[in-house]
């Protein structure tokens, strides 16, 4: 009984640690992005006095974002489908 507990509680603690990794990077993402975006788009003399946005550089940026997570959207599938298909060749 007391093993039973104990290796729910490893597990427990494993989901946890994977979690808080997870977050870990994604807050790391999201600063790199904010740093990027305040790089490209909020950097200019002539804004920050006027306290705009150039449009251009905005549309700019998030196309680049959208392109970016496209892409490893396509490679995560291609990577599934590898996988898929090496269980495949594995069951048989």
């Amino acid at each position: 009984m007391i093993e039973t507990h104990r290796k729910d509680s490893e597990s427990l603690i494993e989901n946890l640690k994977a979690i808080i990794e997870e977050r870990e990077t994604t807050i790391k993402e999201l600063r790199k992005e904010a740093v990027d975006f305040q790089r490209i788009v909020l950097q200019n003399k002539d804004q920050s006095r006027v306290g705009k946005v150039d449009a251009h550089r905005l549309l700019k940026f998030r196309e680049q974002k959208l392109l970016e997570k496209q892409e490893a959207l396509e490679k995560m599938e291609n990577k599934r489908l590898t996988l898929e298909e090496k269980i495949v060749k594995g069951e048989k």
